[in-house]
This record gives structure tokens, sequence and C-alpha cells, in this order.
């Protein structure tokens, strides 16, 4: 399976967080990450504690023992290999990493310190702490520039899908998403009723997709004068003069982030997306006539999913 397919089946599955489960673990040592680090950028056919040693400058007993120690903890399986705990550990902890060094860089710090830094303060501050960082970094890497100051909060940058996905490290981010009237947008559209809530943006490989879990919609009808219930039935929206619909798969219906127009403004940098979009529905067995609606989507906490 696509890594974007094991993504959509962990989006799909009702299970708590990574995030959730760090919290019950404990975290892995700056010095075992940065051994671990060193064992998993090795081929995989190619791994041996010969070569890590070299890398960290230490003996290969060294490496041994550091490895053992992580393998003790549940990470590694007997061949050091990453065990299920230990690919969401890592998967957790290289979202942050990679978000923190790129925010250190951009604000002038050299790699190596941006590097050192960031995993002392991912192993050992206050998980709070490496949120609230990891959380602000992202905003910063994705406006490519440094915090807004106060005088600034007029200040608004506009930039592309393609540039979302490549200052967002991989991974599935939980979104604020809202369709509202396209003649009045501060008031919701109907189409708003047709997705469970909150939505996700997925990262994978510099390419980013918005998912969104179709629903029933169920209400009141006027003219009938009873309770209807109906499904969103398709959605399409236009991009430099050309008609795209979104592709969906298992009610998850998938917007890629380069057909949406992304912007960052405000004090400490809030990230919207916004597209324009039509939409038919069904009710029973009538199909509705075509309506527009405007999906707005927010992003100011960062989190894993």
């Amino acid at each position: 399976m696509s890594p974007d397919g094991d993504m959509l089946l962990l989006f799909s599955a009702n299970v708590r967080t990574v995030g959730e489960k760090i919290l019950e673990t404990k975290r892995l040592s700056r010095t075992q990450m940065n051994y671990l680090r060193t064992w998993l950028s090795q081929d995989e056919s190619n791994r041996s504690m010969a070569n890590a040693a070299l890398k960290l400058h230490v003996s290969r007993a060294a490496v041994q023992k550091i490895l053992n120690t992580i393998r003790e903890q549940g990470f590694l399986g007997e061949k050091y290999e990453l065990t299920k705990q230990g690919e969401d550990y890592y998967g957790w902890y290289n979202l942050r990493y990679q978000s923190i060094v790129k925010w250190f860089k951009l604000n002038d710090i050299s790699e190596e310190e941006a590097m050192e830094t960031a995993n002392l303060l991912i192993a050992e501050a206050p998980l709070s702490v490496s949120e609230m960082l990891m959380n602000k970094s992202v905003v910063c890497n994705i406006c490519h520039m440094r915090a807004f100051e106060p005088e600034d909060t007029d200040q608004k940058i506009e930039l592309t899908g393609e540039k979302l996905s490549e200052f967002l490290a991989e991974g599935i981010y939980t979104v604020n998403v809202e369709f509202r009237k396209v003649k009045n947008e501060t008031e919701l559209s109907m189409a708003d009723k047709a997705f469970e809530k909150p939505g996700k943006l997925l990262i994978s490989a510099n390419r980013g997709y918005i998912l969104l879990r179709r629903k029933k919609i169920s209400y009141i009808s006027n003219i009938l004068q009873r309770a209807v219930s109906g499904k969103m039935r398709s959605l399409e929206y236009c991009v430099h003069d050309r008609t795209r619909s979104p592709r969906v798969e298992n009610d998850v219906v998938r917007i890629p982030v380069r057909d949406i127009l992304w912007s960052c403004s405000g004090p400490g940098g809030v990230l919207t997306g916004r597209l324009q979009m039509a939409f038919t529905c069904t009710v029973g067995s009538m199909h509705m006539p075509k309506a527009e609606a405007v999906m707005c989507i927010k992003i100011t906490d960062q989190k894993l999913a």
C-alpha cells in the first residue's frame, strides 16, 4: 500500500492519537534519539553497528549498548528494526524535530545548533513546551518568515499549495473546516453539515490533501413537513479555468492543497485556506439542484492526528 493509503487508514480508524500514547510512554533521551536517528539513516540492507559507530565517532560497543537499551523499551525488535511502538514514536518525534529545526534555521541558527537544540527540547522539555514550539514553528515555516511583530497585524502573505507542503513536515494535522455561503460568508452553508468535523490535513512526500469524511444530512423539510435525510452527492471546483472534482474513497474526500488559496496573517501568523466549490445533494430519491459554498480552512494549532 502507498504511504498515502497508509495515512488514509490511520485517518479512518477510530483510535487514540499518537500524541496521547506518547503521554503514557517514557521518552527517549537526546543521546538515545541521536543514536537511533543515525542507525535508521543507514540503508536498511546495509545497516551495521560499525558504520553507525564511525558516524557517531564512538565505539561499536557503545552503539550496541544504546540500541539494546532502546530495544528493551520496546522501540526496536530483535533485528533492531522499528516495532509498531517505535514507528509511532519516531513519527511523533520526527514531525516535531523537522518543524523546529526549520524554524531555528529561518531565524539564523546554524544547522548543527538547530538539530542539537531541537533534539534536546523534544527529549527533555515538558511536552507542553515542545508542542507549543512545534505549533508556532509550523506557522512560521509555512509563511517562510519570522513571526509577525505587533505592529504588523494587518500584514497578509499569500502562498501556493506547493509552498504549504514544502514547509510542513510529513504527517496528519487536525484542521478547522467550514463551508460558508458565497453571498454572505458570515453564515454557514447547508454543505457544512455534510462532513464530519474536524477535518484533516495530510502531508506526504511533498504533496498535501485536505481530508473530509462525508456523512448524512438530516433536517426538517418545510416543503415536505417531515424529517428528511440526504448525502453530499458531488463536489467540483474551478482552478485556472478548469473544472476539477476531488477524489472520493470510502466516503473520504481528498482535496489537493495545491488547488486551495492559502494566506498567513495576524499576530503570530494564522494560516487560512479558501476554495469556492459547487455541490449537489440527494434527499431520499430526489437530486437537489447544484449550489455553491466557500470552503474555509483555519490552522492555528497543528497537532499530529
